[in-house]
């Protein structure tokens, strides 16, 4: 009986090749007026796979390559797994800055795959090169390939972890701005983030593995990444359809500014009243340019006043207003004929789960709890 070409991983892989591919031809008529970030999740998937399939070609005993295509396949695997970390870094920045544009310091990302290119010609690398699989070969010469091969698997970590990093900037940047957010989009995105940083530290893993034990362990921990990466990809499109929309922008520009230490008290009057007065936090809506429009402040000064004066951020600074006049409201029988969840629209809550977490974490109960005993409230 003839040896099957392909057996049951080597379809996976193919089905990745197929999937991603076909994501990436489908970018152009997904609705989203994106286009930079359709554009980048497209070169994302072309690298995912073309990952896949030259995965497939690279360690495949059954299929055997011209001269010429050995070159190609090296070179485009390389090229794959070193484009898809970057891949996948900007178009979270896409996706999460407000008027996001590539500028010319980013031609920079492309200088290690400029220099690992340049090494693969010097040393004349091809897939017998990358599987070792030489009759000879000098011990620096395996080091440099050795050498290829850590590089090729730390960049797509170190892309994933700035990635991170700039969720973490995005969530920081939008309580700056919003005084009502959601974190579904964004905890599910940085889940996936973290999802495809695993994906990547165990190839890195297998990497390792496939040096200090035997290639066997290494094929295990290899090819359970390639169903883990089928999973992600799909996953990473389904979210593009469902979230990406409803991801609310933040600037690309520093917002905490340096001002004068001493702040003005003029405009910590005008805080007050817009807050007092004006009880501007029952708009759900509520952005800091709105409301610093509807005090006459530059939002600038507003959001540095905010974070130094009250030590806190805007979002922080409405929803603790917003939990006041949620308690006023439940300890005052006048309102006992509406629902908790009318209060919290009326106070200026848009989310109860968001209203549930601040209420509990100021007061020490749930609203519920305070309702029936208005005096059960934590004190610090």
């Amino acid at each position: 009986m003839d040896t099957p070409i392909f057996n049951i991983h080597d379809v996976i892989l193919i089905m990745t090749f197929a999937v991603s591919g076909a994501l990436a031809l489908m970018q152009p008529v997904v609705p989203d007026s994106n286009h930079l970030a359709k554009g980048v999740l497209a070169i994302f998937y072309i690298c995912i796979a073309i990952d896949a399939v030259c995965t497939l070609l690279l360690w495949n005993d059954q299929i055997h390559h011209s001269e010429f295509t050995s070159y190609v396949i090296a070179y485009f695997f390389v090229l794959a797994s070193l484009i898809k970390g970057a891949a996948l870094y900007f178009y979270i920045l896409a996706i999460t800055r407000e008027n996001f544009s590539f500028q010319l310091t980013d031609a920079l990302h492309l200088v290690p795959v400029s220099l690992c290119l340049l090494l693969l010609v010097a040393l004349r690398v091809n897939t017998d090169v990358l599987r070792f699989d030489l009759d000879e070969i000098s011990p620096a010469f395996e080091r440099a390939i050795h050498g290829i091969w850590y590089f090729i698997k730390i960049m797509p970590v170190v892309y994933a972890v700035a990635a991170l990093v700039g969720l973490r900037w995005y969530r920081q940047q939008l309580r700056e701005r919003y005084s009502s957010i959601s974190d579904v989009p964004i905890d599910w995105l940085n889940y996936l983030v973290i999802g495809f940083l695993f994906s990547w530290m165990w190839t890195l893993a297998a990497n390792i593995l496939g040096n200090i034990s035997s290639l066997s362990t290494a094929e295990v921990v290899g090819l359970a990444n390639n169903y883990i990466n089928f999973v992600l990809a799909i996953a990473l499109f389904a979210y593009s359809i469902a979230y990406v929309k409803t991801l609310l922008r933040a600037g690309g520009d520093n917002q905490s500014a340096e001002m004068p230490d001493k702040t003005s008290e003029m405009l910590l009057e005008k805080i007050r009243a817009g807050i007092e007065l004006q009880k501007l936090y029952l708009n759900q809506s509520l952005t800091i340019e709105e409301f610093s429009n509807e005090i006459a402040a530059p939002y600038r000064e507003v959001s540095n006043t905010i974070n130094k004066h009250f030590n806190t951020n805007f979002f922080e600074f409405i929803n603790r207003y917003r939990v006041e006049e949620a308690k006023r409201m439940l300890a005052d029988s006048a309102y006992d004929s509406l629902s908790i969840l009318e209060i919290l629209h009326e106070s200026g809550f848009n989310s109860k789960s968001a209203f549930q977490r601040f209420f509990k974490r100021l007061t020490g109960v749930s609203p519920r709890a305070f309702r029936k005993n208005p005096m059960s409230v934590k004190t610090d």
